[in-house]
C-alpha cells in the first residue's frame, strides 16, 4: 500500500504543490522586478556649473562632456547609476 500512497504523493506535489511553489516564486520574481522598474525611473538629474561646464549629477558624481551638453551628446541614462537622466532647471 505505501508504493500507491508514494505515487500518490508524488503525482499530487506533481499537480498541485509544485505549481502553487512555482507560481508563489514568479509573483515574488514579478515584484522584485517592479521595484526594481520603480527605483530605475526616478531621474537623475544633472545640473550644470555654468563657469566650468561640468555636470554634477544627484546620484554624486560629475561628468565634463568635451564638447556640447547632455542634449547635443543624447545622454539618456546616467552611466554611473543607470536611471534615466534629467537636465535640472536653469534657476
Amino acid at each position: 500500500m505505501s508504493d500507491y500512497a508514494d505515487r500518490w504523493n508524488a503525482a499530487l506535489d506533481r499537480q498541485v504543490v509544485q505549481p502553487q511553489r512555482e507560481l508563489r516564486e514568479a509573483k515574488k520574481e514579478i515584484e522584485r522586478l517592479r521595484t526594481e522598474v520603480e527605483v530605475r525611473s526616478t531621474p537623475c538629474v544633472w545640473t550644470e556649473d555654468d563657469d566650468t561646464g561640468i555636470y554634477y549629477t544627484t546620484c554624486g558624481r560629475a561628468w565634463l562632456f568635451e564638447c556640447d551638453g547632455l542634449a547635443e551628446n543624447e545622454v539618456k541614462f546616467c552611466p554611473f547609476c543607470g536611471h534615466p537622466v534629467m537636465e535640472a532647471d536653469d534657476e
